[in-house]
Order: C-alpha cells, then structure tokens, then sequence
C-alpha cells in the first residue's frame, strides 16, 4: 500500500519535469556526499531502488569534488565514500577539487540545461536548488526514498509556459515553425489590404499650401475652379 502510493507520487512529481522542462530517460541522478552518507547508514542500495522508486532507467553520478570531500571527513564517512567511489564521475572540470556544493552547483547552472535529479540531504543545498527552475530533488526520510514536490519557482516558471519550448520534440518545433510562417503570411495580407488607398495624407497636407502665384492643386478647396493648364 504505502510503497505503490510513494511510487504514484513520485511518478506524478516525475511526470511535471518531463513535461514542463523536458527530462527524459535515463534520468540523470546528480548523488553529493550527504546522500551517500545516509544511504550507507541504513544500507539502502541505491543502484536498485532509485530506478525502481522513479519507474524508469536512471544513471547515478557523482563528481571528483564530492568524493574528496568526503576523502578529507574520515573514519565515519568511509561507507558514504565506498558508495561515492562505485558512481560514475561526472566530468566537473575543476582540476583541484572544490568544496561539494560549489561543484553540483556549477553543474547545473542557472537553468539546469542537463536535466539533473539532484540527490541529496543538505538544507542549504536543495534552498539552492529551489532557486533554479527544473530541478528535481531527491532525498532519504526515514530510510526511504521521497522525491520533493516542485519548487515554487519550478511551478511558477511552468505556470508561464516559458518551460514549454524547452520541452518541445523536434516534430512538436517544425509544426510550431509552420504555424507561425501560416501567421505571418496573414499579416502581411492583411497590412497589404489596410494600406490607404489615393495619395499619402502627409504630401496631400503639403499640397495644400499652394505657394503664393502658384497654380492650385486638385480639389485643394471645394467649390473653386480647378487652374487651367498652360
């Protein structure tokens, strides 16, 4: 019972990001040294269970800067680090490592362009993360799983459908493409069928003013008679 229910939330939180800003299989959990750490105390096996909570193929990573951080916290931390160690690198590009926040931090940037699931433990991290529209956190409570609802910024962002172009198929962007060629062809029609017909309003205005001795222009005040030609 509880477990199917998590399994259905998760799928529903899941289900927003896919379709609000594009993630797709293999979700691309983004593991710190927190989430490790929790993992390794209540022995949860994790290569197993987060493709099974997230109902689909996933792939777990972990970076250089994390892996020495928790190298530097010794003896207590040994198990969150043999867990760190079995995670595929994720290429940070900090050639000397960096404190662990910083390093997932420049991963995902300011709009998550990679799609991370960030997996993690630490308040000041996911307070982070709340910041930056599309980012999916996931955490251990109690010795279980639980994928966090959206941020507000996630939701308000999807709110405004700016999140929608992100996610669009290449099908999705030609049809998108035609239908705005189709508009702008109408417009062009219909500037063309409003342009005043006869002369421009602005040179009939200048005409108006005839120089003094000058013959008078067309129908410039009714009722006199128009000047003969020479």
């Amino acid at each position: 019972g509880m477990k199917v229910k998590r399994v259905k939330k998760a799928k529903k939180t899941l289900a927003f990001f896919v379709h609000a800003f594009g993630f797709r299989e293999p979700y691309q959990v983004l593991v710190d040294g927190t989430f490790c750490h929790a993992a390794a105390k209540c022995k949860m096996t994790i290569k197993e269970l987060i493709p099974n909570y997230l109902s689909g193929d996933v792939a777990l990573y972990s970076t250089r800067c994390v892996l020495s951080e928790l190298e530097a916290l010794g003896e207590e931390f040994v198990p969150a680090k043999m867990l760190c160690k079995r995670l595929e690198s994720r290429k940070c590009h900090h050639h000397k490592p960096i404190g662990a926040t910083e390093c997932i931090q420049s991963l995902i940037g300011e709009k998550n362009n990679l799609h991370f699931v960030l997996a993690t433990q630490d308040p000041n991290l996911k307070a982070l993360a709340g910041q930056v529209p599309g980012v999916p956190v996931l955490s251990i409570f109690h010795s279980v799983l639980v994928l966090e609802r959206p941020s507000e910024k996630s939701l308000a962002v999807a709110e405004e459908g700016k999140a929608a172009k992100v996610s669009l198929t290449a099908t999705d962007r030609a049809k998108l493409d035609k239908l705005t060629e189709k508009k702008d062809d109408q417009s062009v029609a219909i500037r063309r069928r409003r342009k005043p017909k006869g002369p421009n309003p602005l040179s009939v205005k200048k005409k108006q003013k005839p120089a003094p001795g000058a013959p008078q222009a067309r129908g410039s005040t009714p009722g006199t008679p128009r000047a003969t030609p020479a």
